[in-house]
């Protein structure tokens, strides 16, 4: 008996749930006590399978509201804490020093470890430390939310009309809060959006609100024409209709003194590596992405550029380098006859 039925109304049918017999054991259900402002409580069914879904894993540790300029402050403070401790060891205890100084940095600067610590003072206190499902959510829905919780169990046990029209009073009362908020936050919204806001953050979020998601194709690749597009990149670098002019080329002279190229690296050129390299291109297993190597400050950068010549003149590679982590994504299988992924 999942609906809500007024003073003057009688219970309604039995819902019923038809379920194949092999699927009778792998099929489970209950009725959720809040309703949602609905007049049904909702039912919910769980189909337990072996196969599960594929999900983008990633090892990024910082997000959106990394606080970077406390993760600087963070990162030379520390360095400064062991820098003298660790100029005398060898150098995979310096190297993983480095990558530690980076981890806490990042996380206190992400939150997590304060997240960690209310989680653990709200576990003494038999509470559920939960993140705002949305930006707009705030104290004021949980307030409302509640009441209307408590209007409903005061209906359920004494089934007067006094406490039903309250009942109704405090569902209308979290629509309008709800919606109140959303526009709220919709106007913030637009209201901080100026000359300098990227484009590309103010779709997103359009697209977010409107809840419009595009079908990602995998293989666009294996079923396009290869050789037309190569011939189109190329065009791009080179286009065939513009005649070279030899004349401007000056040529090439091979440095053959090994020594030259086998010289350590200047704070230029690392400084040059980590421009031209893409923010948001995915980390490695050590979760380290390429904006929290840009945000380091100077005298981690140094340290940081000791180690890196230390390992290019010694030739000693860490073994953390050497390990590699692969997502496979299945192809799509375009037609019945395909079944087997060898076919492209």
């Amino acid at each position: 008996m999942t609906r809500i039925n007024s003073p003057h109304e009688r219970a309604s049918n039995i819902d019923l749930i038809f379920v194949s017999l092999p699927a009778i054991k792998l099929v489970t259900y209950k009725q959720l006590e809040d309703p949602w402002d609905s007049d049904h409580y909702p039912l919910l069914i769980e189909y337990k399978r072996g196969v599960e879904c594929y999900r983008k894993r990633s090892n990024r540790l910082s997000t959106r509201g990394t606080d970077w300029d406390e993760y600087s402050k963070l990162v030379n403070s520390l360095h400064l804490e062991t820098k003298n401790r660790c100029e005398n060891e060898g150098r995979d205890i310096t190297y993983a020093n480095h990558v530690e100084i980076m981890y806490k940095a990042v996380n206190v600067a992400t939150g997590r470890k304060e997240k960690q610590s209310l989680e653990k003072d709200n576990k003494n206190n038999n509470k559920v430390y939960k993140n705002n499902p949305v930006k707009w959510w705030d104290a004021d829905c949980n307030k409302v939310i509640m009441e209307r919780k408590q209007k409903l169990k005061t209906y359920l046990s004494d089934g007067s009309v006094s406490s039903f029209i309250e009942y109704k009073k405090s569902c209308a009362i979290v629509r309008r809060t709800v919606k109140t908020k959303k526009r709220e936050c919709f106007k913030e919204f637009c209201n901080s959006i100026n000359r300098w806001t990227g484009l590309s953050y103010v779709w997103k979020t359009v697209r977010i609100l409107k809840n419009s998601f595009s079908r990602v194709t995998w293989n666009v690749w294996q079923t396009s024409d290869r050789e037309k597009v190569v011939l189109q990149e190329v065009d791009k670098i080179a286009h065939p209709s513009v005649t070279p002019h030899n004349d401007h080329f000056v040529p090439y002279t091979y440095d053959t003194d090994e020594d030259t190229m086998n010289a350590e690296f200047s704070m230029a050129e690392l400084n040059r590596a980590i421009g031209c390299v893409k923010r948001l291109s995915a980390p490695g297993r050590d979760g380290i992405d390429y904006e929290m190597i840009r945000r380091l400050p100077m005298d981690f950068r140094i340290t940081l550029l000791k180690t890196l010549n230390n390992i290019w003149i010694t030739a000693d590679i860490p073994n953390e380098w050497r390990m590699y982590q692969v997502h496979f994504i299945d192809k799509i299988v375009r037609t019945q006859q395909d079944v087997n992924y060898g076919v492209l």
